[in-house]
């Protein structure tokens, strides 16, 4: 009889630890599971607000990012300025060179973009080769050497796949509340005065009161 029940208790241990084993086997997979759909809603909420080819900001995202701004800023009286930032010339260098070379241009015209603002600074792609900067807490003297500051820097020549290409910047800004009180406004402010100097041949900077620098 006791031989009979260790036997028994041996097959409870056995179905026991193939209850655990399968257990611990589903826990692991359902860790697996877990992990990879938070990796996907991670990449799903980067994709939302990110540009798929330069890895800025988009255009959702600056919209969002202006609407705070402006919330705060009339709270708090703040000001804060937004600039329109094109690239000269880069429709002939595409059209030459092909479309990867073209995006490569952009991508190296990006990395130049992002190492020459401030960290809390936002940049947006808004589409083609047009970018747009929302600079907050700021002094108004700021902007001018800072915006010509970035003409210089974006408009040094680019070396992409042994090419040496030759593009320039073009940079408008608008600022808050002088120059528009929505998101809808400060952008097109800022994008008539980048228009304005690319009438006058670009490379170079304008602020919307149609005050050129450089």
């Amino acid at each position: 009889v006791a031989i009979l029940e260790a036997a028994e208790v041996l097959r409870a241990l056995q179905t026991a630890e193939d209850v655990l084993n399968m257990r611990t086997r589903q826990l692991d997979d359902a860790k697996v599971v877990v992990k990879g759909l938070r990796e996907n809603a991670q990449h799903l909420q980067h994709a939302a607000h990110h540009d798929a080819l330069t890895q800025l900001h988009n255009r959702a995202y600056l919209a969002a990012a202006l609407e705070t701004t402006i919330a705060q800023a009339r709270q708090q009286g703040g000001r804060f300025s937004v600039l329109f930032v094109d690239i000269d010339n880069f429709k002939p260098v595409k059209d030459r060179h092909g479309h990867a070379v073209g995006d490569e241009l952009l991508q190296a015209f990006a990395s130049r973009l992002l190492r020459g603002i401030r960290e809390r600074d936002v940049v947006a792609r808004l589409g083609g080769d047009e970018f747009a900067i929302l600079i907050d807490d700021h002094s108004p003297a700021e902007i001018a050497p800072m915006a010509q500051a970035l003409v210089d820097r974006l408009s040094r020549p680019y070396h992409v796949r042994g090419l040496t290409l030759e593009i320039s910047a073009s940079i408008g800004a608008s600022g808050y509340p002088e120059d528009g009180t929505t998101a809808d406004e400060l952008l097109a402010a800022a994008d008539a005065a980048m228009y304005r100097i690319k009438s006058r041949g670009g490379r170079g900077f304008l602020d919307s009161g149609l005050r050129p620098v450089g």
